[in-house]
């Protein structure tokens, strides 16, 4: 029989199956996180460098000495970092490496900064951001050609609004709008009246919390809500209780306004889909959500 050192046990205990997941799990999210802010952070510098491009006075400056000093120190920054966390460069002799490197090199950054710079200052950061709005389609294209790219319903939804002018936006604005209402409704009837089985959670969850659901705002303005009120926020509520809750909210009709008010929104969403802005594939790729949102509380 062997004992374990006291002095190793926190040791031991920290490299149990449990704990490692967590640090795993801890170690990904701060990846996320940094990834995120550094997608955040590269996404601001370049609008700041787009707004700038426009001003009166970077048009002072010849644009061509201007990129090259810029690209250089760029270019710097980056090896110096790669070399740090990864090590020095590696170089593939192969046809497709090497012309990758030629692409991004000339292409996709001696040849497009100026030109792409030259527009924003013909007509102004806001209207040449237009063109990077298309960019992912264009990718979506190319992937489709060279790497047998399936288009899903939403990416021809996604594809339609890169292109679409304000009044769509506005359209898919109002619809996401009115579907987001009739799904939290939806929500809402199925922590009270659902399954466990359907939803995944208890259904006592929310009358244990005290949430203030429409079902809950509705009851109080009934005479019911005498008999309801004593139950909601009850943390050890038991279910009997919640079953006389669901029957006391089915009598004052608090589930049958919100069913209405499911199928109220619900329609609204479709009804933006029928205006004459909003296209037949843009229609075709948004109503399958609608219909999932009805099959919810039916």
């Amino acid at each position: 029989m062997t004992l374990t050192d006291p002095e190793r046990a926190p040791d031991q205990a920290l490299r149990t199956p449990s704990n490692l997941k967590l640090r795993m799990i801890a170690s990904v999210g701060m990846i996320v996180v940094a990834s995120i802010a550094l997608t955040l952070g590269g996404v601001l510098a370049a609008s700041i460098a787009n707004v700038m491009q426009g001003s009166a006075f970077a048009k002072r400056y010849p644009m061509a000495p201007m990129l090259a000093i810029a690209m250089l120190i760029g270019a710097t920054l980056d090896a110096t970092f790669a070399w740090i966390t990864t090590g020095p460069p590696v170089f593939e002799l192969r046809l497709g490496y090497i012309a990758g490197i030629l692409y991004l090199g000339i292409f996709a950054s001696a040849l497009a900064f100026p030109l792409y710079f030259n527009v924003i200052r013909a007509i102004g950061p806001a209207k040449a951001a237009y063109s990077g709005v298309i960019v992912p389609v264009i990718a979506m294209i190319l992937s489709t050609i060279f790497e047998h790219y399936h288009w899903s319903t939403l990416a021809v939804a996604g594809a339609v609004l890169a292109g679409a002018g304000e009044a769509v936006v506005t359209a898919v604005g109002d619809f996401g709008r009115e579907v987001g209402v009739a799904y939290q409704v939806v929500d809402d009837l199925l922590g009270v009246f659902g399954t466990e089985e359907a939803t995944g959670k208890t259904t006592r969850g929310d009358l244990r919390e005290g949430k203030r659901t429409v079902l809950v705002a509705h009851a109080a303005t009934t005479d019911e809500w005498f008999s309801i009120q004593p139950f909601i926020g009850k943390a050890d509520l038991s279910e009997a209780e919640a079953e006389h809750v669901r029957g006391r909210l089915e009598v004052c009709g608090a589930r049958a306004f919100a069913e209405g008010l499911v199928e109220q929104h619900a329609r609204r969403a479709l009804d933006v889909l029928d205006r004459p802005e909003v296209s037949e594939a843009l229609r075709e790729a948004l109503t399958p959500v609608v219909q999932d949102v009805l099959e919810r509380v039916r």
